[in-house]
């Protein structure tokens, strides 16, 4: 994997933005797959920020892949 920056990581989010692979969201919970493999979730505080956070970086939203 590559080397994460400070910059990559959201503030109370543990994994860099280069470790997320896609998302799902209901709500204020979020799921990922990571790219090893793994899923995990997480409930953001500001959806609005944290979504933003993802799409800035790159990662793929289920929900819209699905509708391409």
């Amino acid at each position: 994997m590559d080397t994460a920056s400070e910059t990559d990581y959201f503030t109370g989010f543990d994994y860099p933005a280069n470790a997320l692979l896609k998302f799902n969201t209901c709500g204020d919970l979020f799921t990922f797959l990571l790219k090893d493999g793994t899923v995990i979730h997480y409930t953001a505080g500001d959806t609005y920020l944290f979504k933003k956070w993802l799409v800035c970086n790159g990662i793929t939203d289920i929900r819209l892949e699905k509708n391409k």
